[in-house]
């Protein structure tokens, strides 16, 4: 009698451990799917960055042989900066939103400037839209430009033309980045317990 029951017994353990087994499948197959779903996102999520960071950029422009003096503030870099649109590229009333020099300074060399456009419009003079391409300023003071694909550019036909591609804000770019780092700590999640019951049912 107890041998029939110890049979019964182990005939439910084994309908209990098949059970179990059907589940897992089931939540592993969920799981992998969830996997590949997440990594879609983070692939379009990684696109998106790329673009935005590239559209950012576009807006900048990077200016070589600006003198700069000791203890310079970014607030004096403006100023030259400005001078520079006015009297070199005959570009006026541009608003500037930030500049900033390039790295650090070393002896008596001035560093590049890094000048942010604030907003896209029509300016009157000299400029038109180009390519990554470096146009020099004034041979004399060895100043020169390198514009982004939407930035301003030395335009020998004089003729005024609009600015493109307004710029995208930080806070998008900030926004998305964190989204994309949060799908990606998921995915490591999912994965990490897929592999852990893949080593459980072996």
């Amino acid at each position: 009698m107890r041998a029939i029951e110890e049979i019964d017994d182990l005939k439910q353990e084994i309908k209990q451990h098949n059970h179990d087994k059907t589940v897992n499948k089931v939540t592993f197959k969920k799981l992998q799917d969830d996997l590949q779903t997440r990594e879609k996102q983070v692939d379009i999520l990684q696109e998106s960055c790329n673009n935005l960071e590239d559209i950012s950029r576009r807006n900048n422009l990077q200016i070589t042989g600006l003198d700069e003096c000791p203890g310079e503030t970014w607030e004096q870099t403006t100023t030259k900066v400005t001078k520079l649109m006015d009297d070199k590229l005959q570009l006026h009333n541009v608003a500037i939103e930030r500049t900033h020099r390039v790295g650090q300074h070393q002896g008596q060399r001035s560093r590049s400037v890094i000048a942010q456009l604030s907003r896209q419009g029509s300016y009157t003079g000299g400029i038109g839209t180009a390519g990554h391409e470096t146009f020099e300023v004034d041979p004399s003071d060895n100043i020169a430009v390198l514009g982004g694909a939407s930035c301003p550019a030395a335009d020998p036909s004089g003729q005024a033309a609009d600015l493109v591609r307004p710029a995208v804000g930080a806070l998008m770019l900030h926004q998305t980045v964190l989204a994309l780092m949060l799908l990606v700590a998921q995915c490591r999640q999912i994965e990490n317990f897929l592999n852990a019951e893949q080593e459980n049912n072996r």
